[in-house]
């Protein structure tokens, strides 16, 4: 049987923070110990999604890409898939198999068995399996408090794809896998409801949740491998400490829930707890991960001496530094704006499908052109060089995700609102050559300056005509060098701005 595993693996937390106690004093409720990590409102459960692959990713050719499938119980759209524009954005091949898998808490789990199978059938050699949440929990609720945002991506891989790109093995090979199906009203939302739902949450864990972790996780290990680290989603600690007693796990195997520094971020869980678990992982560790929502599915892998080769290859991604920097809303009106949970009438914006089709190329995988003649990159590409005027046609450029602000403004009116605040708009020189205009996320406006590194986010920039348009943005560099994202510039680039 063709030997499967983990090549890469990234995750992705969004930079802002919302400390529970401040919820508590809000709603003059109870407050819960810790905080919760809140997506800004130009993020989606894609753009999340995007930002972990690309992480996962950074060692593996986009032509090798052979499957992305996405999981998400919020994904954007409910017609239209997710995987196809993430895909898109990866710049991958036009003949690759793409899924959305939705509705299910256990989807990023569900997804790595299909890969697996697929890869092991000889369908494919190299799967993307990515998986981002942004549940909202009801004002004043106790999921306002618990949930979480946040995306995680992994890297399928056969051995033998492995062994032909330098490595003496797969980094995590997965051993054996399994699943059981369950019914029970446990969380809910259908197409009318904003907020997740749920019958009696204490019915749920012992009788739904629980029982399906734990049957799901027996079979995995009826084969006599006791786990060295233990990635168990749980809707709250006391529930993982539940099932691990069941399983007769000791708690110091455990994988950390981040309860109290992200929250509980649903179909990511599985994916961000196991890179965080990945971070400390050595050779010969087995790692049991388990996925639950109307049934469950568990996997359980072994980390080979290639695990280290791949840190240093920057195939693995990091968790820890994403936890790390962050920044803190000041205020539970900021969450709700974000969150759009205050009705406010909204100025009507403008957008063209046709316009949006046409710039897929440039804007999805950020594509610029160089100059046959003078050797210049530039962004956006045009029929004539911008420095010599030579006709086209040019050659299409790959541009890099890192740069520096060559200058910005603040602006205080931001489609057509006013904001107390204003947001950073800039012109990066990318590394490698190629000139940006972008708005600038995630940053402090007066922390600005000429020179300040960034690296480009994939972002919402707004919904118009009914549609979502994406776009990159700027931010300061959150972990600089990490993952080694940064693609090529294209060869024959004189790395001469535009």
């Amino acid at each position: 049987m063709t030997e499967v595993g983990i090549f890469g693996i990234g995750a992705y937390v969004p930079y802002w923070r919302l400390d529970r106690s401040i919820i508590g004093r809000a709603w003059g409720i109870p407050a819960m110990r810790g905080e919760r990590a809140v997506a800004s409102a130009d993020e989606d459960a894609l753009t999340m999604a995007v930002e972990a692959a690309l992480e996962a990713t950074a060692g593996v050719s986009p032509a090798d890409i052979d499957g992305v499938i996405f999981a998400s119980t919020t994904a954007p759209y409910r017609e239209k898939q997710s995987a196809a524009t993430i895909a898109t954005v990866l710049d991958c091949r036009k003949d690759i198999l793409t899924i959305d898998l939705g509705d299910s808490l256990r989807g990023a789990t569900t997804a790595i068995r299909i890969a697996c199978d697929t890869i092991r059938a000889g369908s494919a050699s190299v799967v993307v399996v990515c998986a981002a949440d942004m549940r909202q929990g009801e004002p004043e609720s106790a999921y306002e408090q618990m949930f979480g945002d946040a995306g995680g991506a992994v890297v399928l891989a056969s051995a033998e794809w492995a062994t032909g790109h330098g490595f003496a093995s797969l980094p995590v090979r997965v051993l054996t896998a399994a699943g059981v199906a369950d019914e029970i009203i446990g969380p809910w939302r259908d197409e009318s409801q904003r907020y997740v739902r749920s019958f009696e949450a204490k019915v749920d864990t012992q009788f739904g949740y629980a029982k399906q972790a734990v049957a799901a996780a027996s079979r995995v290990l009826d084969h006599g491998r006791k786990p060295s680290k233990a990635v168990i989603p749980a809707p709250d600690p006391r529930a993982q400490a539940a099932v691990a007693s069941k399983l007769d796990i000791p708690r110091e195997t455990l994988q950390d829930l981040y309860f109290d520094t992200i929250g509980n971020t649903g179909t990511a869980a599985p994916l961000v707890m196991l890179a965080g678990a990945l971070e400390t992982a050595a050779a010969g560790d087995t790692v049991l991960v388990v996925g639950a929502g109307d049934g469950a599915d568990a996997i359980l892998m072994e980390v080979s001496p290639a695990l280290e080769k791949a840190r240093g290859s920057g195939t693995i991604g990091t968790l820890t530094p994403k936890i790390q920097a962050r920044g803190q809303l000041a205020s539970y009106e900021s969450y709700a704006r974000s969150r759009r949970l205050v009705e406010r009438e909204r100025a009507p914006m403008w957008s063209s499908a046709v316009t949006y089709w046409r710039d897929i190329p440039m804007e999805l995988p950020l594509y610029g052109m160089t100059c046959r003649q003078c050797g210049t990159v530039q962004y956006p590409t045009g029929r004539r060089c911008m420095e010599c005027s030579a006709p086209g046609p040019h050659e299409q450029t790959k541009l890099a995700r890192r740069g520096r602000v060559f200058t910005f403004t603040l602006d205080h009116l931001v489609l057509g609102e006013y904001w107390n605040e204003p947001k950073p708009r800039a012109v990066v020189d990318l590394k490698g050559g190629g000139r940006l205009f972008c708005e600038l996320t995630d940053c402090d406006p007066s922390e600005v300056t000429v020179e300040m590194p960034v690296e480009l986010t994939f972002r919402c920039l707004h919904e118009g005509a009914g549609f979502r348009n994406y776009y990159w943005k700027g931010r300061p560099l959150r972990t600089p060098g990490a993952g080694g994202s940064e693609p090529a510039v294209g060869a024959g680039t004189s790395a001469k701005g535009s």
